[in-house]
């Protein structure tokens, strides 16, 4: 800059000097302006700005939270280059294309030598006359040998060389209009367009991943994390926190809008049917909206592992029967249960959502599908679905299905179990599944400032009640923004969430919450050693109801503990804002209070269980508050002698 100034200068000295004179004030005023353009533009903060950025990915008055290397040293050990699967066998003798079931005559003439004499189907239904989940059945065989338009939604087929030697079978999902169901849902939408008059109707994809944390899905599936943000303009919610332990109570919350308490529901409920209880696909259903629900792994499906599940079809198109039926059908499954024939089972259910949302592209209609079997159990295996859903989403994304869609690609939770669950990363990351929303084109044309509002809310604190306010907001879309309070359990993402916003605010529990910072306390405290006692006597307690059946617990040792440090403004208040799960929280001046977490072993069985421990001192007595416990390594089968779910992960059986 000083070497332009000075040419300016030689510059103006080889003029007369009333043109000096005007020369120099113009660079004068050139500099000063530059000067304060410089001023201007200067942040005093920058630097701390972008440092905090780094550190955090939610900061904010309320909440901070941290931002973790997904591949930091501490969990490292436990990341391995899971190989890739291939779910070989012949080629199938047989396929879909549409309505139509071919026969594929190269893989006939290749691999079968032309030895085929014929094939049957077998159509798969749910008996209308049982009054159960669990139940299928198959009508009778159908004859075929040559390509044939089937009716049927699914099928078994079997196909029968000269001999009468069975040479192959499979299993196909075929996507059929029905005809009851366009009936139903042109009368149904019609009357929902006059009578609420939404100024907007969106579909609405709904697709989740079980056991898939933030960090691990950053991990383990960069292809498919690659096109949604940088091609299909994801938003990914970086500081969504789950407010429960599992998958049913985390997906409640999101589609009902309740705590499973509220629904209400407990273990006393588990042979009643869910028939009766709104969820988002029955409640989109009776406004004329075709509907898809669709899981894997039918015996620990949401609402069947250890309850009724639906003993009338909760969606017009229920995958269920025809996973039952491939469930009973042992030898199709190859690859830990992972492939059935020569596709992936996570394919099978991502094919026929596909057709699903080819078929309806011009309909009102909403999918609902959670696959479970492939991420559940090991956190190395997201790897293995990286290259499904990048397929998946790109062929939607090809022929623009989503266009006028809102897509909620999440997880439920972190993975719950194993070595890296004992680390500080893993206990964080369990609590902060993954959460990819897309806006419909259409609201981000024409409403911008509902994007622009989801796009902030990214690095807000949000939870599974705020998925459930903003599908409220679209299923009846008004084009009006409605502005949170922070006040409120759930907040639509289409309004800025409160920067005041907490754990507390948000009503979830001190142990699942991941804005508290954490202070290490030695595993001899004496008053930590009085704490770990309670928990492992708290447990027994809890066990009394099953008799000798369960074995009487001790504490073999304390593992790790912390002293959670709330966010100071929580601890100002007198009374609790809420219930939470009918344990109500109240502080005053006199009391000291300390919430605690601890990882205690107990002997039989080596349960390592992670609890969350409120300690009250008061000038009476002490009292210690049990928030919440988890059991943090594998029991198998420990406690198969009880059937009360929630006491499973307690129970070892003598």
């Amino acid at each position: 800059m000083a070497g332009a100034d000075f040419s300016f200068l030689s510059s103006c000295q080889r003029l007369r000097r009333r043109q000096q004179f005007l020369c120099l004030i113009l660079i004068f005023v050139s500099q000063a302006i530059l000067i304060v353009t410089l001023l201007s533009s200067y942040n005093p903060w920058a630097v701390a700005e972008s440092d905090a950025v780094k550190t955090f990915i939610v900061n904010t008055v309320g909440c901070k939270i941290p931002n973790i290397d997904p591949f930091d040293q501490s969990v490292y050990e436990f990341l391995n280059e899971t190989t890739s699967i291939t779910c070989y066998s012949a080629p199938p003798l047989t396929y879909t294309d549409g309505r139509y079931l071919r026969i594929n005559r190269t893989a006939l003439n290749l691999h079968y030598n032309d030895s085929l004499d014929f094939c049957q189907y077998e159509t798969i239904i749910r008996p209308q006359d049982e009054k159960s989940d669990n139940a299928f059945r198959y009508l009778r065989a159908v004859q075929f040998s040559d390509d044939l338009d089937v009716r049927s939604e699914f099928v078994r087929v079997a196909c029968f060389g000269q001999q009468g030697s069975m040479l192959y079978s499979n299993f196909h999902a075929f996507m059929i209009k029905k005809d009851e169901v366009e009936t139903k849902c042109a009368k149904e939408h019609e009357s929902f367009l006059k009578q609420n008059r939404p100024k907007e109707v969106f579909n609405f994809f709904i697709l989740g991943m079980d056991s898939v944390s933030r960090l691990n899905f950053i991990r383990h599936m960069p292809r498919t994390r690659s096109l949604l943000v940088d091609k299909m303009g994801a938003i990914e919610l970086q500081g969504y926190n789950k407010v429960a332990d599992n998958t049913y109570v985390n997906l409640v919350p999101m589609f009902a809008g309740k705590y499973v308490e509220e629904l209400p529901w407990d273990e006393r409920f588990s042979e009643i049917p869910f028939d009766n209880f709104t969820f988002v696909w029955n409640r989109l259903s009776k406004l004329g909206y075709r509907t898809l629900y669709a899981e894997d792994a039918p015996q620990i499906a949401i609402f069947n592992y250890n309850k009724a599940g639906f003993h009338k079809p909760p969606a017009d198109y229920y995958l269920r029967p025809f996973s039952l039926a491939l469930e009973d059908h042992g030898s199709m499954w190859k690859h830990d249960h992972d492939c059935v024939g020569n596709k992936l089972e996570t394919d099978v259910v991502l094919d026929w959502i596909y057709e699903f949302e080819e078929t309806f592209r011009d309909d009102a209609h909403l999918s609902f599908a959670f696959i479970t079997r492939l991420t559940h159990d090991n956190i190395n295996k997201a790897k293995l679905a990286d290259d499904p859903y990048y397929n998946f989403f790109r062929k939607m994304h090809t022929k623009n299905l989503l266009d006028n869609t809102f897509v909620i690609f999440y997880s439920d939770h972190g993975m719950r179990f194993g070595g890296i669950r004992q680390t500080y990363v893993g206990k964080l990351e369990e609590r902060l599944p993954f959460m990819y929303l897309i806006l419909p084109k259409k609201l981000v044309k024409d409403y911008s400032h509902f994007a622009a509002a989801v796009k902030v809310n990214a690095n807000r604190l949000s939870t599974p009640f705020d998925i459930y306010e903003t599908l409220n907001d679209l299923i009846n879309f008004s084009g009006m923004q409605r502005k949170n309070k922070v006040t409120s359990r759930g907040m639509t993402l289409f309004s800025e969430i409160p920067l005041e916003r907490t754990c507390e605010h948000a009503t979830i529990l001190p142990h699942w919450c991941t804005c508290h910072e954490m202070e290490e306390i030695s595993t001899e405290d004496k008053t930590v050693v009085q704490i770990s006692q309670y928990i492992v006597r708290h447990i027994n307690n809890l066990l009394k109801i099953h008799g000798p059946r369960c074995a009487l617990l001790t504490l073999t040792s304390v593992n790790h503990a912390q002293k959670i440090l709330p966010n100071d403004k929580v601890m100002q208040y007198i009374s609790s804002l809420h219930d939470v799960l009918g344990r109500t929280v109240r502080f005053s001046s006199k009391q000291q209070f300390a919430e605690y977490q601890l990882m205690v072993t107990a002997h039989p069985g080596g349960g390592v269980f992670e609890a969350t421990v409120r300690f009250i001192g008061s000038e009476k007595e002490d009292t210690i508050e049990i928030v919440d416990v988890s059991r943090i390594n594998e029991y198998a089968l420990q406690s198969a002698c009880i059937d009360f779910h929630s006491h499973k992960k307690f129970c070892y059986c003598q």
